[in-house]
């Protein structure tokens, strides 16, 4: 069992980070995290570098989550979109992840979640032992929706009843901006939607996913957004990127005090 779904299991804050290529899973890992994302819905990553990234996860024993292409914000269920939640799953994967734009997508997510088929390179089971292998994929796969859509979020009990469902990430960027409140991560609408979230999750043991969003862009302000956040509830948490930010200062910096009086 990886790192994530044993601190999952514990109760224990999971710190994950998203990265777009193999080396950076390794860099993270040494680091410590519990978990990488890699995303397939925005940029340039592709299926090969996918499953390179789910190899140097699976190396470290850090849980690897991947985002499907989707577009939640359209109406209608997009069967593509659970299609490649299925074969990102066949990468060997911890989670597939996938912006849904209703219940039903939530439904065919965890369904196909249920299915076998795991790296299909190797075929580590015999007819014997299959249900024992089947049951191990079960307890150690995720298929969580994200949530960032406004009118899905009102109806966000009846994702958490979905069956089966044993995550759900609140994506607060695009969220607080479907609430009214763009990037605003600790306006007090923001927060009582995290709150009504994991007070509804908790009760059907479903653990909360939330990133920590791109106001924070220094050190101290991650880590006190992180702890906010668990202190809300939220049992995953994804940190945000914030090489830019630091280099920015750093070169900024430089360069002020470099010029001569």
């Amino acid at each position: 069992m990886n790192k994530l779904l044993e601190k999952i299991g514990a109760g224990s804050l999971a710190l994950g980070c998203q990265a777009q290529d193999s080396d950076t899973v390794e860099m993270l890992a040494y680091c410590g995290v519990d978990f990488i994302w890699a995303d397939m819905m925005w940029g340039n990553l592709d299926w090969s570098a996918a499953g390179e990234i789910a190899r140097a996860c699976k190396a470290a024993n850090i849980g690897c989550l991947v985002r499907a292409q989707a577009e939640p914000w359209l109406p209608g269920v997009d069967k593509r979109a659970i299609a490649d939640c299925h074969r990102i799953l066949t990468l060997g994967v911890t989670g597939a992840v996938l912006s849904v734009s209703g219940i039903e997508e939530v439904r065919l997510l965890v369904e196909v979640s249920k299915d076998w088929h795991r790296s299909p390179h190797v075929h580590p089971f015999t007819k014997e032992n299959y249900q024992d292998y089947k049951r191990q994929v079960l307890a150690e796969t995720l298929s969580i929706p994200l949530i960032e859509e406004a009118e899905l979020f009102g109806n966000i009990e009846q994702v958490l009843d979905v069956e089966g469902l044993r995550a759900v990430w609140l994506g607060m960027s695009d969220l607080s901006r479907e609430l009214g409140h763009a990037f605003d991560y600790e306006h007090p609408v923001v927060w009582a939607a995290v709150e009504r979230t994991v007070e509804l999750a908790r009760r059907r043991g479903i653990v909360v996913v939330a990133n920590v969003g791109w106001e924070s862009p220094t050190v101290e302000a991650q880590i006190g957004r992180i702890l906010r956040l668990w202190e809300h509830g939220v049992g995953v948490v994804s940190m945000q990127h914030i090489v830019q930010p630091i280099y920015q200062h750093i070169i900024g910096t430089a360069r002020a005090r470099s010029r001569k009086p």
